[in-house]
């Protein structure tokens, strides 16, 4: 009886691993034609509903509590922002087309720019579309890398070259764009002092809060697109 039931037991696991066998070899096998057709249709059915939940997104009301979240998702994937906006050089081609509407010989101001380059949208305007760029750094470090990697820009040590006692205007500037807090504040002062103001305002948010949507939207800006936490605002 002992013998009987060992032999029963080792078929039984003999049949599991057949049947596991079978199954890695089905699983192992390149796709069909239909299989193939019904991934596809998965596939272009997700993109779809992720899509359709941009746009909601987009249109929740901004007064509601912890809507900037889902808002800020939602303006990540305008113009089809997830893959033109992959690499720097196409997230910056998007902005010019969608945002500044292909304009050519502007003017931007960039604060905070590190070594000019990386997260730059001057660098690109400056190259592709002839724009001209003041960049702002007050790190030393930072500055000298600054100098070498745009011979092209202005550069300044401080944004001491603005306002009433400066050289230029807020309103100068086209686009304005920053990745430092106290610098967007100081900007955020001069733009609600002063008449002219940019066309296009870019705030670095890593929090993700919505204080400079609110702070902004006094001032007639309302988002347009977002990337990496960088939210760039226009004016209405």
């Amino acid at each position: 009886m002992g013998a009987q039931t060992c032999s029963t037991r080792w078929f039984s696991q003999k049949g599991d691993w057949i049947r596991l066998a079978t199954d890695l070899k089905v699983r192992c096998q390149p796709p069909g034609n239909k299989d193939r057709r019904r991934l596809g249709k998965r596939v272009k059915l997700a993109f779809f509903l992720r899509r359709v939940r941009g746009w909601w997104y987009r249109r929740i009301p901004p007064f509601l509590p912890g809507s900037h979240r889902l808002r800020v998702i939602g303006f990540a994937r305008r113009w089809g922002c997830e893959e033109r906006g992959w690499t720097q050089e196409g997230f910056a081609c998007l902005v010019w087309e969608k945002i500044l509407r292909g304009r050519c010989r502007g003017r931007i101001l960039e604060c905070a720019c590190g070594g000019g380059l990386i997260g730059s949208l001057g660098w690109w305007l400056e190259k592709n579309a002839g724009w001209t760029a003041d960049c702002e750094e007050h790190r030393k470090g930072a500055l000298a890398q600054l100098r070498i990697a745009r011979p092209m820009a202005k550069i300044h040590s401080s944004l001491a070259f603005l306002g009433e006692a400066g050289a230029y205007k807020i309103g100068d500037f086209d686009l304005i764009t920053s990745r430092s807090c106290r610098d967007a504040s100081r900007l955020f002062r001069m733009i609600s002092r002063d008449a002219g103001a940019p066309m296009v305002v870019g705030i670095w948010n890593p929090s993700g809060r919505d204080h400079w949507s609110r702070r902004l939207a006094k001032l007639g800006y309302q988002l347009a697109l977002c990337r990496d936490r960088f939210e760039l605002y226009r004016k209405r």
